[in-house]
């Protein structure tokens, strides 16, 4: 930009921790996304839950989040993904980010911690199944897309082969983060 001293930055990591305003269950192993350097920042989500068994079927069904709003799971990733964007109801994704991610704003930079959660009544502790949320993250500055974040959070289950129908489901692991 004209008259800038420094070059816009986009920085992002995993397992990072959030201010500590954050609620605590949100609090450590999340994805940050720092926007420095740049004019009126905002970034749109999409996400997309997945349930596979352990045999690596697809478990169908409705995802319910703590705010009442439902999204299909996707059965079917290769072919048709069910996408929503991750606004907590809010009427409007890019003025609106989930009401408890912590953010912090200015008019030229923004910080985005976001750790989707595997909660409520669709995924049980202990379940013989991998948990899978998928999520796009356009950052957006000067009216035009400067970058998209791809990632992938899961809980994976491991078969035990040496006790058919047990294993143990492993702790949150990020794959596939692109950018």
């Amino acid at each position: 930009m004209s008259g800038q001293s420094q070059p816009t930055a986009i920085d992002v990591y995993t397992d990072a921790v959030a201010s500590a305003s954050a609620v605590p269950d949100t609090s450590n192993d999340g994805l940050l996304i720092k926007i420095n350097n740049c004019r009126s920042p905002h970034i749109v989500q999409f996400e997309y839950r997945e349930r596979i068994a352990a045999d690596g079927t697809h478990i169908g069904g409705i995802y319910k989040e703590t705010n009442g709003q439902s999204f299909p799971l996707t059965v079917d990733p290769t072919h048709q993904i069910n996408w929503h964007t991750d606004t907590s109801g809010a009427p409007n994704a890019y003025y609106d980010q989930q009401d408890a991610v912590p953010v912090v704003s200015t008019p030229l930079s923004l910080n985005f911690f976001d750790q989707p959660n595997f909660g409520g009544d669709t995924y049980q502790q202990g379940a013989h199944e991998t948990w899978r949320v998928s999520m796009v993250d356009e950052v957006i500055f000067n009216c035009q897309i400067a970058r998209e974040v791809h990632w992938t959070r899961q809980v994976l289950w491991v078969p035990d082969p040496s006790n058919p129908g047990h294993g143990k489901q492993n702790p949150i692991q990020y794959v596939d983060v692109l950018s």
